[in-house]
């Protein structure tokens, strides 16, 4: 038996219960942590992970779905392990075995309407039918009003359609100084007048962070809307990517209160149209501090999620049980890469993401968003990464760019890029009513064979996946790769050649770069 983990830096026994739950034969399960969907679904070992520890960069839940029907849920964070195919889990509150169910959707549904409060809404329906835009990579921590401006007349000139546009970190005075930065835009007004005008929505990029030298801090420092040190009244500074900074106490309802007053003032002044909400990981809370009111630390993502889901037009990344909100859920910045945590990994993490109930889902930007990749002097792009990576995101409910492919690729590798666009707008009357679907019911929008065609065997299929119920997906996701093997469910399967194939075998395919495969499901 593990026991139970007693937290050193708390002084406290954090987990009161134990549950152990042997599997049972051809078992598989999926939970806890989006970002390790690429060792899901569980059959053996796997290390002790604690959810209050870490967010792991990512989205996390207490919930965990079997292959047969079983799963858990708890409100609270919980700690795992998987050893001789025994399950064991340690947990803040009493948690009970559900296994009245006899596959992976119908235990979905279950745990979906048994535990989970659906607002019945999505993010705005524009997230998911037109392309998205994000400035990070393309211009990292120095966006400026001409480099914007002329990026969407480039996206336009470029036969791209006109999207969301996030403008990222670096559009600000400081960190928590929600003001443009006047040295880099001279008229922030004019520029997103302009910007809708071109038929863009915008977006800005906002953390819970608070500079400490600035007039913001010292106007707030005292109304306690931060995490403040455990033995004092003092704030306390963490480290966290771009520097220290106080950072939110999002327990305090005073700084929920202020955090809606900036936002409503850039949308009320400016006219944005929504946020990238990033930030409130796990480590933004030292252990050194404490809460306004105090609860585990893995609820400040919870929270902050919460909040932004009041903006139609939102995006998130760290996030702890959230199903159920109207919330655009990102995938955590991915490298620019084939195999490390790079394309390697979208298909599996988004299938966790969709078995564990994140059903608004969205891959990283295409092509990688890990800035450290890209500024590296050495860094090179490598076009068919580009293009394979712009093909799987060309079915999933959400397409992100950053790097501008006119610039990044060449003509022909570009024109790949644009097809993928013009299938994906294709696609948006059915990608609405999946949208809706989602909405009104729980369903995954891109769902895995396994929880579509719950008998079929599927579950360690993990680099194919349907759009709906109607579009099988099978993208390449590895190097210099121009045929592959599809697992065809039983049926009737229309393929983009025009081809029909009978279900309930396995073919092979031939998938040159220009090829982004897929299959419709004949009624």
């Amino acid at each position: 038996m593990l026991p139970l983990m007693w937290s050193k830096k708390r002084g406290i026994n954090m987990f009161q219960y134990h549950k152990e739950i042997p599997f049972i034969k051809d078992e598989y399960w999926w939970g806890g942590i989006i970002d390790e969907g690429v060792y899901m679904p569980y059959n053996q070992n796997h290390s002790l992970r604690n959810l209050n520890e870490s967010n792991f960069g990512n989205q996390v839940t207490s919930f965990f779905i079997s292959s047969k029907g079983r799963y858990f849920y708890s409100n609270e964070p919980i700690q795992y392990i998987i050893k001789e195919r025994v399950l064991i889990v340690d947990s803040m509150e009493e948690i009970f075995l559900e296994d009245k169910q006899s596959n992976l959707r119908e235990a979905y549904y279950d745990w979906f309407h048994k535990y989970i409060k659906k607002d019945g809404k999505h993010p705005l329906m524009d997230m998911f039918v037109l392309p998205q835009y994000n400035t990070w990579i393309e211009m990292n921590w120095k966006p400026t009003q001409e480099k914007i401006l002329k990026y969407a007349h480039e996206i336009i000139d470029n036969g791209y359609q006109p999207g969301i546009l996030m403008i990222d970190d670096g559009w600000q005075e400081d960190y928590g100084v929600w003001e443009f930065n006047s040295k880099s835009f001279s008229n922030p007004k004019e520029m997103i007048k302009e910007l809708h005008s071109l038929g863009f929505k915008v977006m800005l990029w906002i953390v819970p962070c608070v500079s400490p030298d600035s007039l913001t801090f010292r106007e707030n420092e005292s109304k306690k809307i931060f995490y403040r040190k455990k033995n004092c009244e003092e704030v306390q500074i963490m480290h966290w990517w771009d520097g220290y900074s106080a950072v939110l106490d999002l327990t305090n309802p005073e700084a929920i209160k202020w955090l809606k007053s900036q936002c409503d003032r850039l949308q009320n002044e400016y006219a944005i149209d929504g946020f990238k909400f990033d930030g409130a990981d796990d480590d933004f809370y030292p252990y050194e501090g404490k809460f306004f009111k105090e609860m585990p630390r893995v609820h400040q993502s919870r929270l902050y999620s919460e909040f932004a889901s009041q903006y139609a037009l939102n995006e998130m990344r760290a996030c702890f049980n959230t199903q159920g909100k109207a919330l655009a859920q990102r995938l955590t910045d991915k490298r620019h890469s084939w195999n490390d945590r790079g394309i390697n990994t979208l298909i599996p993490n988004a299938i966790a993401m969709s078995n564990l109930g994140y059903i608004f889902n969205c891959p990283d930007m295409i092509g990688g968003g890990l800035v450290g990749d890209f500024v590296d002097d050495q860094f090179q792009i490598d076009e068919e990464l580009f293009v394979r990576y712009a093909q799987v995101a060309t079915f999933f409910p959400m397409m992100q760019f950053s790097l501008a492919p006119w610039k990044a690729l060449s003509i022909k590798n570009n024109q790949i890029v644009h097809k993928c666009c013009q299938i994906h707008e294709s696609l948006k009357d059915d990608i609405t009513l999946f949208v809706k679907e989602a909405a009104n019911k729980g369903t995954p929008i891109l769902r895995s064979l396994c929880f579509e065609f719950p008998d079929g065997g599927f579950e360690n299929i993990k680099d194919q996946f349907m759009l709906g119920d109607k579009y099988l997906i099978a993208p390449i996701v590895t190097k210099n790769t121009y045929s592959r093997e599809v697992v065809l469910p039983k049926g009737k399967w229309l393929d983009d050649l025009g081809k029909v194939y009978e279900g309930g075998q396995c073919i092979t395919i031939s998938v040159p770069l220009e090829r982004v495969p897929y299959f419709i499901k004949q009624n």
